[in-house]
């Protein structure tokens, strides 16, 4: 996208990606795809003719600066869909251990405990998958003498949970109850993604 000075009426563009901008942003974007940045280069200047008399003209470097900026957006829209439950299947395959915050254990200690003393708290119909209503589970818990917890401080602590990884906070889930739905914090179950790894 071009700006234009006060003195627009003389014709004249001020093109705002200049030579040292086009360089950072080729470097981010052969960091962001793998592809050497010289391969990257040679394509872009041939594409924009950025080559001979032409290597400084400002109205091609900065089109050829727009058209690098689309790529990466795309590589970063394709990285944000990996999210954290892939990164964290990945880090369990190649055996890097993240630390578990403490409290996301209690929680998950608890949930063990509560699932099998009274059932109902994983709603998802995914066996891939654990949805829980956290509403539910801090009842639950409070009936049968759990280690009460902060609500604030819990949310916070599964982001970070390791064991399931968390892959959505409070999105509608359709039960497995019949006709139920509800608001559940969704992880992918870590022994299932161990055991796809492992296969």
């Amino acid at each position: 996208m071009e700006t234009r000075p006060a003195d627009a009426d003389q014709g004249m563009a001020l093109y705002t990606i200049g030579r040292d901008r086009l360089h950072r942003l080729m470097a981010i974007w052969n960091m962001l795809s793998g592809v050497p940045e010289d391969a990257l280069r040679c394509q872009t200047e041939t594409m924009f003719g950025l080559e001979g008399e032409d290597a400084d003209n400002p109205a091609r470097v900065h089109a050829a600066g727009e058209y690098v900026l689309r790529m990466n957006a795309v590589l970063l829209e394709k990285g944000a869909r990996v999210g954290a439950a892939a990164a964290g299947a990945y880090m369990r395959a190649v055996g890097v251990k993240a630390e578990e915050p403490e409290l996301a254990r209690a929680f998950w200690q608890e949930f063990d405990r509560l699932q099998q003393r009274v059932g109902g708290l994983d709603h998802s119909r995914t066996p891939a998958r654990i949805a829980v209503n956290l509403n539910q589970f801090l009842r639950l818990s409070a009936e049968h003498g759990g280690p009460g917890f902060d609500s604030a401080e819990l949310k916070a602590a599964l982001r970070a949970s390791q064991r399931h990884v968390l892959v959505a906070a409070n999105c509608c889930v359709h039960s497995r109850r019949p006709g139920k739905a509800y608001k559940c914090w969704v992880f992918e179950r870590g022994d299932v993604a161990l055991g796809l790894a492992d296969g």
